[in-house]
């Protein structure tokens, strides 16, 4: 009987091992690069609650205001800014608790930086909360994205001004939850309406021009058989060009605009070749001269 046991449990061990080999980890090999994605939120399922009637205003001058705030008609000195110049953007209910919250910008006056935003939001008892995030800024304002239970917010960022020459666009996506702002997509962009001719800020560098000299092209804007010469120069303070036109016929055509990018595009408009600023704003000839759009 003893021996019978013996033969059965050495009979038994390979079984055992086959099973601790199945249930190995299946994740990714040592010393690769985890990925940098935003960790998916928990999907959320909303529940009914009380709707409250909420209201955000702004008061007072540059470097002395205040964001207001009614909340079921009692008014509140909500948030008070540090210095510089807030901005409403919306108002509206981001974490579904019933309460609106505000997406207020701030910026230091000037145009020489973009707005960074923030999320006002009311949490009870008379308490106000404003938060913000490291990537949550834009030259633009941030968009309302309903995607059914959880809105999200999307804003697209450029670096640029003096000492930029890029003009990749950053698109981050965030969701409003327990108070904080989630990150929740993010991804960087290089893509461009393609161009036939084209200078760039970065050329500058790429080919160790001095910036005070000044980049050409040509091309036969008006199709009169004569090529027209586009000079571009540095522009400091952005970080982009500042160009003119001279037609091969006569005359001048100033585009300054500030663009960090300058195409000629296939399309035309007002018997102009149309161009491309930046990675995708259109310029159109009007009769006199580029629109800006």
């Amino acid at each position: 009987m003893r021996r019978l046991l013996v033969l059965m449990f050495a009979a038994a061990m390979p079984l055992a091992v086959a099973a601790q080999d199945s249930a190995s980890p299946k994740g990714p090999a040592a010393g690769a690069t985890p990925s940098e994605a935003p960790a998916p939120l928990p999907l959320i399922v909303p529940k009914p609650v009380e709707t409250h009637v909420v209201s955000y205003s702004l008061a007072g001058e540059m470097y002395d205001q205040q964001i207001h705030a009614t909340v079921d008609g009692r008014n509140y000195v909500a948030f008070v800014p540090d210095m510089g110049l807030s901005t409403i953007a919306f108002q509206a209910d981001l974490d579904g608790d019933g309460y609106d919250e505000l997406v207020h910008g701030w910026i230091g006056g000037g145009n020489c930086c973009p707005t960074t935003f923030s999320v006002l939001s009311y949490r009870g008892n008379g308490i106000f909360s404003n938060v913000t995030h490291a990537d949550f800024w834009s030259w633009g304002t941030p968009e309302l994205i309903e995607t059914g239970a959880e809105p999200r917010l999307r804003v697209e960022s450029i670096v640029s001004g003096a000492g930029h020459t890029s003009d990749e666009v950053t698109l981050s996506v965030f969701a409003y939850r327990d108070g904080a702002l989630h990150l929740v997509e993010q991804a960087v962009s290089d893509a461009h309406l393609p161009a036939l001719v084209e200078l760039k800020a970065g050329d500058f560098d790429r080919t160790g021009t001095p910036k005070s000299e000044r980049l050409e092209m040509s091309f036969d804007m008006n199709a009169d058989g004569r090529a027209d010469v586009f000079s571009c120069g540095w522009w400091e303070r952005w970080g982009a060009l500042s160009c003119d036109i001279r037609m091969g016929g006569g005359g001048v055509i100033e585009i300054h605009t500030g663009c960090e990018r300058i195409g000629v595009l296939d399309s035309r408009t007002g018997g102009m070749n149309d161009l491309v600023c930046g990675r995708d704003g259109v310029l159109t000839f009007n009769g006199t001269a580029y629109a800006s759009f």
